[in-house]
This record gives C-alpha cells, sequence and structure tokens, in this order.
C-alpha cells in the first residue's frame, strides 16, 4: 500500500470512528464495540469506508443488512446495527456488523415475516412484535 492510499485509509478510519462515536477510544484487544444507525451505515457505505459485500464469519453481507434496514425504516422502524470497528493499528481496520436490531414495528405482521426470511440462521435470533433481532457469532 502506498504512502498516499495509507494516508486516505487513515482518513476514512478516523471519520468512521467519529460516525460511530469511537474517536478517542482505548481498542482493548484491537477492538471497539458499537451500535449505529441506518443513516450512519450509509454515510459509512458511501464514503466507502465500508464495502456491501463484506461479512463476518457466516452473517450476511453488509448489503444485506442496509437493504433489509432501509425496507424496515420505510415502514417506520427503528433499525440499529450490532457490530465492532476493529483499531486503526490493524491491518485490517476494518468495521464488522455482526447484528441487527429492530424496535418501534409498526406493521409487524409483514416486517417479522421479511426479517425470519432474511436472517433466520443467526446464531441469536428474535422476533417478536416488540423486538426483531438477529446476531450472528
Amino acid at each position: 500500500m502506498s504512502k498516499e492510499q495509507k494516508s486516505e485509509t487513515s482518513k476514512l478510519w478516523d471519520s468512521a470512528a467519529e460516525m460511530l462515536g469511537l474517536k478517542g477510544k482505548k481498542f482493548f484487544g484491537g477492538t471497539e464495540s458499537c451500535e449505529f444507525s441506518l443513516a450512519i451505515l450509509s454515510r459509512l457505505l458511501e464514503i466507502g469506508f465500508i464495502n456491501p459485500e463484506q461479512k463476518f464469519n457466516y452473517s450476511p453481507t453488509v448489503g444485506t443488512f442496509y437493504e433489509f434496514g432501509k425496507r424496515a425504516s420505510a415502514f417506520g422502524a427503528a433499525v440499529e446495527y450490532i457490530g465492532f470497528l476493529e483499531s486503526k493499528g490493524r491491518d485490517t481496520a476494518r468495521l464488522v456488523i455482526d447484528g441487527i436490531k429492530v424496535t418501534s414495528i409498526p406493521d409487524s405482521a409483514r416486517l417479522i415475516m421479511d426479517f425470519s426470511q432474511t436472517f433466520n440462521d443467526a446464531d441469536e435470533f428474535t422476533a417478536n412484535p416488540e423486538l426483531l433481532r438477529a446476531w450472528y457469532d
């Protein structure tokens, strides 16, 4: 990686850390947990910090999480992603999405069906009219 590429990657990481509220954190163990909104994920995709084809272990791709979030948001649901940011010092220094949580579910039957079809293979899975949650280990 050239010096210019490293500098651009470092700037993107700084922007991502700020958006995620992690700027200045210690990153014990090389990662820091975070929860973030659809708007933040959209912005991270827009600036190119995260790739829609990226996935972690057996989770769906970032694009799948994002597209579901857009559908849920269109129904008026509150969508939150669960993940972690790797330390800037790591070679990968990426954001990993390993879960999704949906609350305020106005059209629950339709949204629960969509959620169940999209995330039914999660390691932890909850789908009821009050909470939709999928988490991949």
